[in-house]
C-alpha cells in the first residue's frame, strides 16, 4: 500500500511542484497541470484494490487544493479520471479468455473499455485554451461508468 501511495501521490506531488517551478522559470503567466487519477478515486471500486483507490482519491483532493492555491497565478489544475482502458496491460490481465473479458465489459455502460486515444483527446482539451475556465475539477472520461 505504501509503495502505491508513494508512486501515485508523491510522484504526482513532485510533478505538480516541478511543473509550476518550470512554468515560473520560463515566465509563464498561465498554464495547465493535468494529473492522472481514476474514477475509483471518486466512487470506489467493486474489486479489491484499496491501495489504488486510496491513492487516486488523494490525487483528486491534492489537485483541488493546488488549483485553488495557484489560481491567481494563472495556473490551472485538473484531475483526469479515467475508467477502465483497453491498454496492453489490461489485455495481458484479461488474457485470451473471451468470457473473462465479457464478464468485465457487461458492467460498462458502453459495453467496451475506453481507448487510450480518448483519454489523450481529453488531456489535449484540458491543456488547451479552450478549457481556460476549467479549474479544480475532476474531468471524468469513463463512458458513464461512474454514474451507474
Amino acid at each position: 500500500m505504501d509503495l502505491t501511495y508513494d508512486l501515485n501521490v508523491k510522484g504526482t506531488w513532485h510533478w505538480c511542484k516541478h511543473a509550476v517551478l518550470s512554468m515560473r522559470r520560463h515566465g509563464k503567466t498561465k498554464g495547465s497541470v493535468i494529473n492522472l487519477s481514476s474514477v475509483v478515486g471518486l466512487v470506489g471500486s467493486a474489486t479489491a484494490q484499496l491501495a489504488c483507490t486510496r491513492s487516486k482519491g488523494a490525487i483528486i483532493a491534492m489537485t483541488r487544493e493546488l488549483a485553488i492555491v495557484r489560481a491567481r497565478e494563472g495556473f490551472r489544475f485538473t484531475a483526469l479520471c479515467s475508467g477502465p482502458l483497453g491498454t496492453p496491460h489490461m489485455q495481458d490481465y484479461l488474457g485470451p479468455d473471451v468470457k473473462r473479458r465479457a464478464r468485465r465489459e457487461i458492467h460498462l455502460p458502453q459495453g467496451r473499455f475506453g481507448k487510450p486515444i480518448e483519454q489523450a483527446a481529453a488531456a489535449l482539451f484540458l491543456a488547451s485554451d479552450a478549457s481556460s475556465f476549467v479549474n479544480a475539477q475532476q474531468f471524468v472520461v469513463d463512458g458513464g461508468l461512474s454514474k451507474v
